[in-house]
């Protein structure tokens, strides 16, 4: 698996379960820059995903029209001298990868075709933008968040997001102030997060489907 996000994480982890002997996740990135987040890279490690860090793929090495694995080169460096996303490699550092399937899982980006070509919406580098504390745009009575206002991020943000515009339309449209919208949220919204104990997770082996599916009792979770 091509990536270091918690996408590839995802596709590694899937890939595991349905069966795959095998699973690497190659990325540009350190241990420490990887783009997911600290618990999706323990629990991979912990399913035995094998972490490969800062190598990018070179070529993709078949026999015929069947792929055989790839070769990585070494990236040295992720970033230019102004901070700018441009990895540079040592094209002499090779390593060689053996594998049957290749995923790539390197990136996403926000689709907002649906804008049309003379939205009056602000738009920066494919971001809509926002006031942070109300996620109002600058068109009146338009309201973005999560991940078409911050890029690619966590559900629980994109959550947060909505609740806090939620708070601020009922404010805006005279139905009550924004302290006190509390009672007519979901309970969803309502819960504190960071205030939730952390759930139990299953032992890798129960995560496993393969061809057997996935049967678990709630008393096991």
């Amino acid at each position: 698996v091509i990536g270091g996000g918690n996408v590839s994480v995802d596709v590694a982890v899937s890939a595991k379960r349905l069966g795959a002997a095998n699973v690497t996740m190659v990325s540009l990135e350190s241990r420490e820059e990887l783009p997911a987040t600290k618990e999706d890279v323990e629990q991979a490690e912990e399913e035995g995903i094998k972490l490969l860090t800062q190598w990018g793929p070179n070529r993709i090495l078949k026999d015929g029209n069947k792929i055989t694995g790839v070769e990585l080169k070494r990236c040295v460096s992720l970033r230019d001298a102004q901070g700018k996303f441009s990895p540079s490699y040592d094209e002499s550092e090779l390593k060689i990868i053996e594998g049957d399937a290749i995923f790539l899982a390197i990136g996403q980006r926000i689709d907002l075709s649906f804008l049309g070509d003379n939205s009056v919406l602000e738009v920066e580098r494919g971001r809509i933008l926002v006031e942070k504390e109300t996620q109002k745009t600058n068109v009146s009575g338009i309201y973005a968040g999560g991940d078409v206002s911050t890029g690619p991020s966590t559900v629980v943000g994109a959550v947060a997001a909505g609740k806090k515009a939620a708070k601020n339309i009922i404010h805006d449209f005279g139905k009550c102030t924004v302290d006190e919208p509390e009672h007519i949220s979901h309970k969803l919204l309502r819960s504190d997060v960071s205030n939730k104990k952390k759930s139990s997770a299953m032992k890798p082996a129960m995560r496993r489907m393969g061809d057997r599916g996935l049967s678990v009792q709630t008393s096991e979770l």
